[in-house]
């Protein structure tokens, strides 16, 4: 993490260090008080995924587990790159539907999904590093 994060994780260090985000704002309502649906807001707005064209071979775009199944069903199918996916945000783990992994998994485009306490596939899923 270098200079990126202080040298340690964060809730925001997913927005750090990857080269896009993706956020909803207030489009989504709030799946529990704790989370924070703007979590990147504070990131500069030019490095918030609008356009699925915007993303170039082997970059890496964030994604806070509360907005992952928007971003599966909006965006996933329309990036037409290679890219690595990483997802997170905090201790609470909000259900993900098996349908919403399967298809970040059985994506040509997804070169590496990681993700934060998705307790059903971490260590158990050999394709999930």
């Amino acid at each position: 993490l270098g200079g990126c994060c202080g040298g340690y994780i964060s809730t925001h260090s997913g927005c750090k260090i990857a080269r896009w985000y993706y956020s909803i704002g207030e489009q989504l309502v709030n799946p529990h008080p704790r989370i924070n649906l703007r979590d990147c807001d504070f990131m500069p707005a030019r490095r918030n995924l609008t356009d699925p064209d915007q993303v170039q071979e082997n970059d890496t775009v964030y994604v806070t587990i509360a907005t992952l199944q928007q971003f599966v069903d909006r965006m996933l199918n329309k990036i037409s790159v290679n890219f690595v996916l990483i997802s997170g945000q905090a201790d609470i783990v909000e259900h993900t539907s098996d349908a919403t992994v399967k298809k970040i998994l059985d994506s040509e485009r997804v070169l590496r999904f990681f993700c934060q306490n998705l307790a059903r596939y971490g260590g158990l899923d050999r394709r999930h590093p």
